[in-house]
């Protein structure tokens, strides 16, 4: 996997490799859809008025949209008890025309987001916050952590056997994403903020995927030559948005790497219609 010291990395463009996984997603549906004539449809709960669920339920539904997704955008109001909304959730879940049910954040400070995540059954669970490391064709991950792997398999490297260094070991992103390249067979080292030399971690790795959520915490120097980066960090800093990964140093000296933005973002949403896909399915099997 060494390369040689002139070169730069390849770039792995999100937006260039969700074309094709747009495409397959689209013609999966199809087929889906004549061969059982299953409707998908996916449930937003957004709760109170905050922007970013706001923005973030528009971004949805332009993309359910151009996938011809049913979607039913559920607002309800910020003083809802939590009882309340567990119980909703609840009714929503037992329809058996909902595919998948995703609640958006933030929520008013007086609920507990995972407490009302819980009360979504996982076979409706769309953002795949209850995935298992049970292997499967129609498993259910969180979308970002779904987005890296892709991301991983479009560098057409050998994932097996490949020592693999993720760095943050959130539930959305870092756990998730390891348990991915562990059923993928690679050597999988999670990474925190109490983890000691974090660097002789890193200058070890053939693939690196970065989920701290710190601009420019990886520096380009550690980086083995040749190795495949995956920077899923989105950082703000002084209005521009920054990866885990100090881009332009890391570059010099990977086979593979991610830009930020234009990297994992763009295959994330993508993800997200796979789960619902994979929901689908599991609930006719179910039936059967």
């Amino acid at each position: 996997m060494e390369k040689l010291s002139n070169m730069t990395a390849q770039i792995l463009n999100g937006k260039e490799i969700a074309k094709g996984i747009r495409e397959s997603l689209r013609e999966e549906l199809s087929k889906e859809k004549e061969a059982f004539g299953s409707d998908l449809k996916l449930v937003t709960i957004q709760i109170g008025d905050f922007e970013d669920a706001k923005l973030y339920a528009q971004a949805i539904a332009r993309l359910m949209e151009r996938f011809g997704i049913k979607h039913d955008a559920q607002v309800w109001s910020e003083d809802i008890a939590c009882q309340a909304a567990q119980q909703k959730i609840l009714e929503l879940s037992q329809d058996p025309a909902t595919t998948g049910i995703l609640l958006l954040s933030p929520i008013p400070k007086d609920l507990d987001y995972q407490e009302l995540v819980e009360a979504i059954p996982p076979a409706k669970d769309a953002e795949g916050t209850r995935y298992t490391s049970e292997e499967g064709a129609d498993q259910v991950f969180p979308p970002t952590a779904m987005a890296v792997l892709e991301l991983i398999l479009a560098s057409g490297i050998e994932i097996k056997g490949k020592e693999t260094v993720v760095i943050g070991r959130s539930r959305i992103v870092g756990r998730p994403a390891a348990e991915l390249l562990l059923q993928h067979h690679a050597t999988v080292t999670i990474c925190h903020t109490r983890t000691q030399d974090i660097a002789a971690h890193v200058r070890r790795a053939d693939i690196v995927v970065a989920a701290a959520g710190k601009a420019k915490l990886i520096p380009g120097e550690w980086i083995k030559p040749g190795a495949v980066v995956i920077d899923s960090g989105e950082n703000v800093v002084e209005g521009k948005l920054l990866g885990d990964v100090d881009f332009e140093t890391a570059k010099e000296r990977a086979g593979f790497i991610t830009p930020v933005p234009s990297g994992v973002g763009p295959i994330t949403s993508l993800m997200l219609v796979k789960n619902l896909l994979s929901l689908s399915r599991q609930a006719r099997k179910a039936r059967h």
